[in-house]
């Protein structure tokens, strides 16, 4: 198995499902992907965090926060020049429900400016230093893959959490739309911004995860979502993968993956299914538009001009000034078109299996990256080639790693709005499965 290159031995920590090292990486705050408290006092994680207790379930458990989320003291920079430097006065919701469940909140994670891109600025994967750890949450998953944290939280507008963590090879949950508040998170697009969690054992995760959600999820209109059966076993589940035209965009590792999976799964005795998926560039479009005008909206009504906006970060917010209402309009009812063809797919299946990515974590110098067809494609559509669609459908999602003798592979399961449970206990299943390939 394929270890981070900065690691050595390997030991189980109590209340973690994870593996950790028993070396851990030196340099504390001043780590790449970590952001120093102005301040200068930050409180080093635990390397055993105490186990769950009946009273507080994260007692003990320290969780770094991305930095586009306020934790109270720390200024919300959103690894740009533009944000104020004040210290925020209150914690985001989702932070204050980690505290209030015993968690210690005391480190914050970098990202990509405003989490607009998917290049991990400042970082490298911790197993090949010539390969990017992906984005926009990419100093949450190299917190978790350097074994420091057993868990860090992040945010996904269109795979943020997800393909950083299949870089990396660390687990990646993207919740149901508004199952987690997103108050006290700078957005990116209101209609596609999830909290999310990166960890390393799906059940760790799930745990995080409770402690976090809301009693009154925020559901878009549209989708009928229905309470399917809880299976006692993996028998009992029916998961759908893409026809071949559809997966024809991964790259032979990762399509090599996701057959293996398909087939260990279907020797647990897991019906599986061949579905169907809209296409990808159609997805895009919509996914696209919407990100823009919403991100457009908000930049142009908290900040004067985008003079200290990067220049990526500028001209997401320049296209979406310039687009008009018709076209916003019409790229929110694709949405729901969307949402509408992925609830009749759910009536033959529970879940959906896929890769993550199309391709394995791409070099740091790369701005392009080459599908399985052959076909190049900048690198933030290659990236978000296989998550977008779970944001539009606001469709909860979770990529689980593959490792082997090269880069981790990220495989990716989704379920229907509000099947959080159904879809994380699987995922545990499936993470015991995919973990003896």
């Amino acid at each position: 198995m394929s270890t981070p290159q900065s690691k050595s031995a390997v030991r189980q920590s109590p209340g973690c499902n994870c593996v950790h090292r028993d070396r851990a990486i030196a340099g504390g705050a001043n780590l790449p992907g970590f952001v120093a408290h102005p301040a200068g006092s930050v409180t080093e994680p635990g390397q055993q965090p105490k186990p769950p207790s009946p009273r507080r379930p994260l007692d003990g458990l320290s969780i770094p926060v991305k930095d586009n989320i306020d934790v109270a003291g720390w200024p919300t920079r959103a690894g740009s020049l533009a944000t104020p430097t004040t210290p925020s006065a209150t914690d985001a919701a989702a932070v204050a429900s980690l505290r209030r469940a015993g968690a210690d909140v005391s480190m914050k994670t970098t990202l990509d400016e405003f989490a607009f891109t998917t290049s991990g600025p400042g970082m490298v994967n911790p197993y090949d230093p010539s390969r990017t750890v992906g984005g926009s949450s990419g100093g949450a998953a190299l917190a978790v893959a350097s074994g420091r944290y057993c868990v860090a939280v992040g945010t996904d507008t269109g795979g943020s959490v997800r393909i950083p963590a299949s870089y990396c090879g660390v687990v990646g949950f993207k919740p149901s739309y508004g199952a987690v508040p997103v108050d006290g998170v700078i957005p990116l697009s209101w209609s596609l911004d999830h909290v999310g969690f990166l960890g390393c054992g799906v059940r760790m995760i799930a745990t995080v995860f409770d402690a976090c959600r809301t009693t009154r999820p925020l559901h878009r209109p549209a989708t009928p979502t229905r309470r399917r059966y809880w299976p006692r076993h993996l028998g009992e589940l029916r998961i759908g993968v893409p026809d071949a035209d559809y997966l024809s965009h991964a790259t032979p590792p990762v399509l090599e993956a996701l057959t293996r999976t398909a087939a260990a799964l279907s020797a647990a005795g897991v019906e599986i299914k061949n579905t169907y998926l809209p296409d990808v560039r159609r997805v895009l479009r919509s996914h696209y538009a919407i990100a823009a005008a919403e991100a457009a909206t908000y930049h142009s009504g908290q900040y004067e001009g985008l003079s200290r906006h990067g220049a990526e970060a500028r001209a997401v917010i320049e296209t979406g000034l310039q687009m008009g209402a018709g076209s916003y309009i019409s790229a929110l009812r694709e949405r729901e078109r969307l949402k509408l063809e992925f609830a009749a797919l759910l009536d033959e299946i529970d879940l959906v299996l896929l890769p993550t990515t199309p391709t394995t974590a791409p070099l740091v110098t790369d701005t392009s990256m080459t599908l399985g067809t052959g076909e190049t494609v900048d690198r933030l559509d290659g990236s978000i080639w296989y998550t977008a669609l779970f944001n539009d459908l606001g469709a909860p999602a979770i990529t689980v790693p593959l490792r082997g003798d090269g880069l981790p592979v990220g495989i990716q399961l989704a379920a229907a709005q509000g099947e959080d449970d159904l879809l994380l206990a699987a995922a545990a299943r499936v993470e015991e499965i995919i973990e003896a390939l």
